[in-house]
């Protein structure tokens, strides 16, 4: 029994010592990826990140009078819901101590802010060109956390969803540039 309990040790010792990548998880010896506060730190923020952005979908649908900003909106919004409700569930998963924990506040650059402040106050084309210009800045921030969400990351998965949301920000980035240059004459890319 004891030679037993020392192999179980040795295994276990073995398991989580190859290059620290895996550790036993107290359920029925399943693997479980290590704990990781960037990623936890990232998750929390990305939920806020998105909260943020659903609510500019949400006031684009209701505000806008352009039928293709409005369709964007109404297809961004789904979209952006259903990767904040992944990214809570693997929040749930991974990190089961941190449910029910409020969302981290969004850290915003003033300039955001200033483009959110334009956004509940404008209306008609004014309203159209502040939220471009806050989703292109809002956008431009959460590439840049992409980027480095590709390489703190732990889990695969996490990983993947850093990768597509950079190439989907930046098309989307591209679209906003358009549309600024379009209807507002101001064909700078920023």
């Amino acid at each position: 029994m004891r030679m037993l309990s020392v192999a179980v040790l040795v295994g276990s010792l073995a398991w989580t010592g190859c290059g620290g990548q895996r550790t036993i998880s107290a359920r029925a010896g399943v693997p479980a990826a290590p704990a990781s506060g960037f990623e936890q730190e990232f998750i929390q923020n990305r939920i806020a990140h998105q909260q943020a952005v659903v609510e500019m979908a949400r006031t684009c649908i209701q505000k806008t009078e352009r039928i293709e900003l409005r369709e964007f909106c109404r297809e961004f919004l789904v979209h952006e819901q259903s990767e904040m409700d992944r990214i809570e569930v693997w929040s749930n998963t991974w990190y089961p101590a941190d449910a029910g924990r409020p969302p981290a506040k969004e850290k915003i650059s003033r300039g955001y802010q200033n483009f959110q402040d334009a956004i509940r106050s404008k209306s008609g084309p004014a309203f159209d060109e502040a939220l471009l210009r806050a989703i292109r800045l809002h956008h431009n921030e959460g590439l840049s956390e992409s980027v480095t969400c590709t390489g703190g990351s732990v889990h695969d998965e996490l990983k993947l969803y850093c990768q597509k949301a950079q190439s989907e920000q930046e098309l989307e980035i591209k679209q906003m540039n358009a549309w600024v240059c379009q209807w507002f004459k101001d064909c700078i890319a920023r």
